[in-house]
């Protein structure tokens, strides 16, 4: 079993349409899971509860967490660690992998080429936050508790639902025969 922790977003949607390349055996877990594909299982859970992210997890050789959280900085600090310490605990417990979907607020302002050496630098409370829960799975993969993989992405842009600065203002200004848009400093001079 795959199952997607966090299922009715536009990255949720591509992982599970992505997944069937792979297997039939996918579950979509959130609060109102709704099927992507004819066979996918619906889980109905909180993720903030430790005994239904257990309950969602049975049986899963891969958890993909891509969940979200509303967009508060306060929200973020309190529910993001007990969302990661739930996650990370039914993976333990049920010897899953885990495929975190992250992004790069962590990172803060970066001059050059960011690799996975790149220091964790942030800049904001969201991303001393996204910092926290990343130091979360990497010590406990460090610790040989579980196997786990973060994945980042500083947008995620493309088909469907996403919100994205880059389908705002170019694919979308494309798709509607307009000129795209984006955003440069003004000490970038046409040459």
């Amino acid at each position: 079993m795959q199952t997607i922790l966090g299922a009715n977003g536009i990255i949720a949607i591509e992982t599970a349409k992505e997944l069937t390349r792979f297997t039939k055996n996918i579950r979509l877990v959130s609060r109102h899971p709704q099927k992507v594909n004819d066979t996918d299982e619906l889980f109905s859970a909180d993720l903030l509860q430790p005994q239904q992210v257990l309950n969602a997890v049975r049986g899963s050789v891969i958890v993909y967490l891509v969940a979200g959280l509303q967009y508060n900085k306060k929200i973020w600090k309190e529910q993001w660690p007990v969302l990661m310490n739930n996650v990370i605990n039914v993976c333990k417990q049920h010897k899953s992998k885990l495929v975190f979907f992250d992004n790069i607020y962590m990172y803060g302002r970066v001059s050059g080429v960011m690799t996975e050496e790149t220091p964790f630098n942030p800049c904001s409370i969201k991303g001393k936050i996204r910092a926290e829960i990343a130091n979360q799975i990497l010590q406990e993969v460090k610790m040989g508790n579980i196997t786990a993989m973060i994945a980042r992405a500083p947008e995620f842009y493309g088909p469907g639902k996403t919100l994205s600065v880059v389908n705002a203002m170019v694919f979308d200004s494309i798709k509607k025969g307009k000129k795209p848009m984006w955003l440069l400093n003004d000490i970038y001079k046409r040459t």
